[in-house]
C-alpha cells in the first residue's frame, strides 16, 4: 500500500471538512424548519385557545334558567370547555419544549459549524504554507 504524501493527506482532510460543513449546514436548515413549524403550530393553538376562551366567556355571560336535565347539559358543556383548554395548554407546553430543544440544537450546530470553518481556515493556511 502506497503511503500518502502530506499534500494528499491535507487534501483528504479538506474534503472531509468540506463534507462535514455541508452536513452541518443541512442540519441547521432542518432545525430551523422544525422550529418554524413548531412556532406555526403554537400560533394555531394560541388562536384556538383565544377562540375557546371567547366562547367560554360568552357562555358564562348569558343567564341560564335551567331545569335539572338542562343543568347536566350545561355542566357537560363547561366541562368540555375546561377539558379542551387543558388539552391546548398541554400542547402549547409541549411545543414550547420542542422549540427550546430546537434552539439548543441550533446553538450546538452553530458552534460545530464555526469550529469546522475555523479548522478549514487553518487547513487552508497550512496547505498554502506547504506549497
Amino acid at each position: 500500500m502506497a503511503r500518502l504524501t502530506t499534500a494528499q493527506m491535507l487534501d483528504q482532510l479538506r474534503t472531509i471538512k468540506t463534507c462535514r460543513e455541508g452536513v452541518l449546514r443541512h442540519r441547521a436548515r432542518r432545525i430551523e424548519a422544525d422550529m418554524r413549524e413548531c412556532r406555526q403550530q403554537s400560533d394555531t393553538h394560541k388562536a384556538e385557545q383565544a377562540d375557546l376562551r371567547a366562547q367560554w366567556r360568552a357562555a358564562n355571560q348569558t343567564e341560564h334558567a335551567v331545569d335539572p336535565r338542562d343543568f347536566h347539559k350545561l355542566k357537560r358543556q363547561f366541562a368540555e370547555f375546561y377539558q379542551r383548554e387543558q388539552q391546548l395548554q398541554a400542547a402549547l407546553r409541549k411545543l414550547a419544549e420542542q422549540i427550546a430543544d430546537c434552539r439548543a440544537q441550533a446553538a450546538q450546530t452553530a458552534r460545530a459549524l464555526k469550529e469546522n470553518l475555523r479548522g478549514q481556515e487553518k487547513l487552508a493556511a497550512l496547505m498554502e504554507e506547504q506549497r
